[in-house]
């Protein structure tokens, strides 16, 4: 798993009601945790909040639809809780969804 890829995420009952995508956020030089920190989407357009990241469908990304990365939705989870690889997140995206939560976490 690396930064950037796209996996979908396994409902989980009392976190997600559905499997929906999310992004790799956690740099690639650490890799030996169980654990590995995400980024949610979501297909709810909400244009109001300014942490929420607009990504087209592309071939590369494997969306099916316009979605938005939840940057705000920053979640650790245990690798094994991650479905299949759907695609990798275009550099532009990545790059914006990075700048908005070094913002958010103050950095």
């Amino acid at each position: 798993m690396k930064r950037g890829e796209i996996w979908t995420m396994r409902a989980s009952g009392s976190y997600l009601e559905k499997p929906r995508p999310a992004v790799i956020m956690q740099v690639n030089k650490i890799s030996e945790s169980e654990s590995v920190v995400i980024c949610l989407f979501t297909s709810y357009v909400n244009t109001g909040l300014s942490t929420r990241v607009k990504v087209l469908p592309s071939n590369q990304n494997g969306l099916t639809k316009t979605s938005y990365i939840m940057v705000e939705k920053i979640v650790s989870v245990k690798q094994s809780e991650l479905g299949e690889k759907i695609g990798e997140l275009e550099d532009e995206y990545l790059k914006a969804a990075s700048a908005i939560l070094k913002d958010l976490l103050g950095f």
